[in-house]
């Protein structure tokens, strides 16, 4: 069966519900059921990747805790039931977070899942300002389709000049949605471009493709989704080891030593202001901005955004010279005092464009305003 969206959710929900005593324990029990859904589904997967059969009831699936046997034994039954091959290039594990974690929760959290238009969107713009030195003439594709031939052809001009793929991190990830787009291209370019072997990529993809968050049940439900494009782009070939998606669960702004620089930094930072946060983290978020040269002045401090901080540490630390830089923030910080800082950091490097989309709303489950800046580290 080909597994979707809704179907896993449902899984997830009645898996909760049959054994809801024993997992509560472990806090809200379908969060519970879901996150140890995504780490089974990822065991698995790598599992198959690495061309072994894995365990009943593997050992890994026991880091949650003491979770009840008969719970994992039919959760494995129930992801074995899947056809997890015919899974499309989306971010299927995504939309399955957005039906189990609800609405307040993602929002006290910062957490707005990009739809996939505007994830296309952002990719296009920031590989032609990589490849060619400037977004596209045109503001938006003439189509889908034209924007994903576009897309294979610039990772082509790439590989060509400089005999690599463009390396890529999203520096909060949620579960991977801008990282499973730009790994589909990648599988795209392979079948109509290159010459390399599904194993060959599959290493290159390890290599050079990055996400972190700081939330666990994210940076496990990226790892899944990351270990889902690998199983589509092997395709049946097999890797000499079990892979381990670099997927960092960690803090950003405290991030020791930052994993590299790359070519693209990509992805949508979480929005909340800094007084709705605990004390604590309230404080350590001031600091990293007064460190990185952007905490707002005066009394505009307790009016910051969360992702002017994660910004400058994402265009300072792992951008690398010439790459780029096409992130997600709120529109209030391109005019208010709160964010005239970030505006000097950004006027420092080569600014190639800033998209206003409050009257578009592309956030179903969100009325907020969305920006998008997209620029060229110097």
């Amino acid at each position: 069966m080909t597994p979707t969206a809704s179907s896993i959710a449902s899984d997830v929900r009645r898996l909760a519900e049959k054994h809801r005593e024993e997992l509560a324990v472990h806090g809200a029990h379908e969060l519970s059921a879901y996150a140890a859904w995504v780490e089974a589904l990822g065991v698995m997967l790598a599992e198959a990747v690495a061309g072994r059969e894995a365990a009943a009831v593997p050992a890994e699936l026991h880091a949650h805790g003491a979770l009840p046997g008969a719970f994992l034994r039919e959760l494995w039954e129930r992801l074995a039931g899947y056809d997890w091959a015919a899974v499309p290039g989306a971010d299927l594990l995504g939309q399955v977070y957005r039906q189990i974690v609800s609405k307040e929760a993602r929002r006290e959290l910062g957490e707005f899942y990009t739809p996939g238009w505007v994830v296309k969107l952002m990719l296009w713009r920031a590989l032609h300002l990589l490849v060619r030195g400037k977004p596209p003439d045109e503001a938006l594709p003439r189509s889908g389709a034209a924007a994903d031939r576009e897309v294979v052809e610039l990772i082509d001009e790439h590989y060509r000049s400089r005999g690599t793929i463009p390396s890529f991190v999203d520096p909060t990830c949620g579960s991977f949605a801008f990282g499973v787009q730009y790994i589909d291209a990648l599988i795209r370019w392979r079948r109509e471009r290159s010459s390399m072997s599904p194993e060959e990529l599959a290493e290159e993809v390890l290599a050079k493709v990055v996400g972190i968050d700081i939330s666990p049940v994210a940076a496990a439900t990226a790892k899944a989704s990351y270990l889902l494009q690998l199983y589509r782009l092997l395709g049946g070939a097999r890797l000499p080891r079990r892979p381990d998606p670099p997927i960092l669960n960690a803090d950003l702004l405290s991030l020791e030593p930052p994993p590299r620089r790359f070519d693209l930094v990509a992805g949508n930072l979480p929005w909340i202001n800094v007084s709705a946060l605990p004390p604590g983290r309230r404080e350590a978020v001031k600091d990293a901005a007064r460190r990185l040269g952007v905490l707002p002045p005066g009394p505009a401090a307790n009016k910051m955004d969360v992702s002017i901080p994660l910004f400058a540490v994402a265009l300072t630390r792992l951008t690398d010279s010439g790459g780029v830089v096409a992130l997600m923030v709120p529109v209030s910080i391109f005019r208010g005092v709160h964010g005239a800082r970030w505006r000097g950091l950004l006027a420092q490097h080569e600014l190639a464009e800033v998209w206003d989309l409050t009257g578009v709303k592309p956030f179903e489950d969100a009325d907020n305003q969305p920006g998008i800046v997209l620029l060229r580290r110097r």
